[in-house]
């Protein structure tokens, strides 16, 4: 004799609790509000440096205490402006 098998079909669970969260009625949504673009327009690009290179931007950008995107872009800008007064 063959048993039956119940089968219940059950409502998908939402398994992350973010998803799960509703949108509250406060904090940033206003105009203005969150933090500002460092950038107008920023684009991306990977770069990649030797490990000493990278060791040596890390380092730079803890002295001064900003992240070494600055310290690339800063070096980018004076560059340009040494190619551009030639």
């Amino acid at each position: 004799m063959i048993d039956t098998l119940q089968v219940k079909i059950r409502t998908p669970t939402i398994c992350c609790v973010a998803a799960r969260k509703k949108k509250g009625t406060w904090g940033g949504y206003r105009e203005g509000a969150g933090r500002k673009a460092e950038i107008e327009n920023a684009r991306r690009y990977s770069l990649d440096f030797e490990g000493t290179q990278m060791e040596a931007l890390e380092e730079i950008a803890a002295e001064r205490r900003v992240s070494v995107a600055t310290i690339v872009r800063e070096a980018c800008v004076q560059y340009i402006a040494r190619r551009r007064r030639k």
